[in-house]
């Protein structure tokens, strides 16, 4: 029982350096796919006011 330990300190700095790394890959992964999204509908919101101003401008 004695030699488990002997390994607790490590490994439960492993695992908790393992996590804490997948925890920011995760966020960031997140964040550029969020900023991806955003940059998406802009362009698409974009492009529907300017044909909403073609068709104001036409109707007139």
């Amino acid at each position: 029982m004695n030699q488990y330990r002997t390994f607790t300190g490590p490994f439960a700095k492993v695992f908790l350096g393992g996590v804490f790394v997948y925890q920011v890959l995760y966020w960031t992964w997140l964040k550029l796919e969020m900023d991806e999204i955003k940059v998406a509908k802009n362009e698409k919101v974009a492009v529907l006011e300017k044909e909403a101003r073609e068709i104001t401008s036409t109707q007139k």
